[in-house]
């Protein structure tokens, strides 16, 4: 069995006074377990992103 996760990315804000937009996008890994297919997911997220939600499909 397979698992198939997408996770939305986000840029981190350079500070928290808001009013930034923000770049998103999606990723995906596919892996024999969850925890395999998060950590593919962990590695594809660029420096200044982080990860908003994880979707299993």
């Amino acid at each position: 069995m397979t698992v198939e996760l997408k996770a939305t990315i986000r840029q981190r804000p350079p500070d928290h006074k808001g009013g930034y937009e923000l770049e998103t996008a999606e990723l995906s890994a596919t892996a024999d377990t969850y925890d395999q297919a998060r950590e593919l997911l962990e590695d594809q997220v660029p420096a200044g992103w982080q990860m908003l939600s994880i979707a299993r499909y």
